[in-house]
């Protein structure tokens, strides 16, 4: 698993290529506290966050989980107070092209 920042693209364009999932959340999903003041200096309509690549979806949940499930909004301003949520699967996803 990897973790960096993403602008556009910067975790998914390379995920793409080497067969490896990636993944950008919101932005303030994930703390990152004063690394995102640095980086949106003249960039205010184009937010940092954290991206991931890992080699299953699996293992990107279980990274968001395992960050998120320790309220890191508790130890850092920046990230959103929004719990964990573990959602049923009800139908299998089919996405079109």
């Amino acid at each position: 698993m990897g973790v960096k920042s993403d602008i556009a693209g910067s975790v998914r364009v390379p995920a793409r290529f080497t067969g490896v999932y990636g993944f950008r959340p919101e932005v303030n999903r994930l703390p990152w506290s004063k690394q995102a003041e640095l980086a949106s200096k003249g960039w205010q309509g184009v937010q940092p966050t954290l991206g991931q690549m890992a080699r299953t979806a699996q293992d990107l949940t279980l990274f968001m989980k395992t960050i998120i499930q320790v309220e890191p909004w508790r130890y850092d301003s920046t990230a959103f107070a929004v719990p964990w949520h573990d959602a049923p699967r009800k139908d299998k996803l089919t996405i079109g092209v």
